[in-house]
């Protein structure tokens, strides 16, 4: 309830700050475990992806800085963040991803591992969404983000897409991780 209130505010306050193209959105599978895998270009990617998402609560990675405040990490967590060490992965963190997984729920995470800051449109992806996806085993989504570094601009309702890629079936780490890779490849670079 809260997690659907929040989403409905923040859309309603977006949409005076920007504009929101999604396609592809039917790409989502409206049951099952899935990983949403996203390039991460601004701070605002994980509003947008959410905001994107209509059908589905998402359940994110956050990275552990940002749970240190008590009423930001109460906000997080009942939003559907985990605290996150991006260089150390406990066992009862693996756990937990595992078990909402498990329990058929869509997960969001960025697979550069970090945000983008340089020029480029999308950074070497690491590898922790394709072992999640054969160990649980859940389904992957590769998702784009592009002109969410500009909501923060002085430009009039800037336009920010998200596009999402066909649905990867879950399988061997090596295969779903290459699949999503040439899929987030070929929207970094389309070809004329």
């Amino acid at each position: 309830m809260f997690y659907w209130f929040i989403w409905g505010l923040a859309r309603f306050f977006f949409f005076l700050r920007a504009r929101l193209v999604v396609t592809g959105q039917d790409k989502i599978p409206q049951t099952g475990p899935v990983i949403l895998v996203a390039n991460h270009i601004s701070g605002f990617d994980p509003i947008v992806v959410g905001l994107s998402v209509s059908k589905r609560r998402l359940r994110f990675m956050a990275k552990a800085e940002l749970f240190r405040f008590f009423l930001f990490n109460w906000f997080l967590r009942r939003m559907g963040a985990y605290p996150v060490k991006r260089e150390e992965v406990s066992k009862e963190f693996l756990k937990k991803i595992l078990s909402i997984l498990r329990t058929n729920q869509a997960l969001l995470i960025f697979g550069e591992g970090t945000r983008n800051r340089s020029s480029e449109p999308l950074l070497p992806l690491k590898m922790g969404f394709a072992y999640l996806a054969e160990m649980a085993p859940a389904a992957v989504v590769p998702v784009f983000i592009s002109g969410s570094k500009s909501i923060t601009s002085k430009q009039f309702r800037p336009t920010v897409y998200v596009q999402y890629g066909d649905l990867i079936p879950a399988g061997p780490k090596q295969t779903v991780y290459h699949a999503v890779e040439t899929a987030l490849l070929q929207f970094a670079y389309p070809k004329e």
